[in-house]
């Protein structure tokens, strides 16, 4: 009996959410998960899901530290 491997496949696009997250981002590197939930109206927990998954998949990433640091964005397929 052969066994399947189902590894979950990383997504390679980003859903609606993600991109509007990437685009605050874009145009606020110092953007907070708090600034961006309010611009975007979405709670906090989602922005926090939408940017693991943009740091996971390597569209964005820290700089500088948690508290004082800034976004870089790495790549930008809007």
């Amino acid at each position: 009996e052969e066994k399947s491997e189902e590894k979950s496949e990383e997504k390679k696009e980003l859903s609606e959410m993600e991109k509007r997250v990437l685009e605050v981002i874009a145009g606020k590197p110092s953007a907070t998960y708090a600034f961006i939930s309010d611009n975007l109206g979405i709670s906090e927990t989602s922005v926090y899901n939408a940017v693991r998954h943009l740091k996971t998949g390597e569209w964005i990433k820290r700089k500088e530290g948690k508290k004082h640091g800034s976004w870089v964005v790495l790549k930008k397929n809007i």
